[in-house]
């Protein structure tokens, strides 16, 4: 799974979601549109729902 920050000014959002989907096809994409590189400051309640949902799905 790949959680990216949109507003990511240190690492382009489209070249982060090509080089994951480039290694981990077809796995999950879940675009953070008002968080930047540092996601888990930006936006935690979204962070910590997604590593809960990872965490129960593997």
């Amino acid at each position: 799974m790949l959680a990216v920050g949109m507003k990511d000014r240190a690492i382009a959002p489209d070249t982060q979601i090509a080089d994951f989907s480039a290694i981990w096809p077809g796995r999950p994409i879940i675009k953070i549109p008002n968080a930047g590189h540092f996601s888990q400051e930006d936006a935690p309640d979204t962070v910590i729902a997604l590593i809960e949902l990872f965490i129960g799905c593997t």
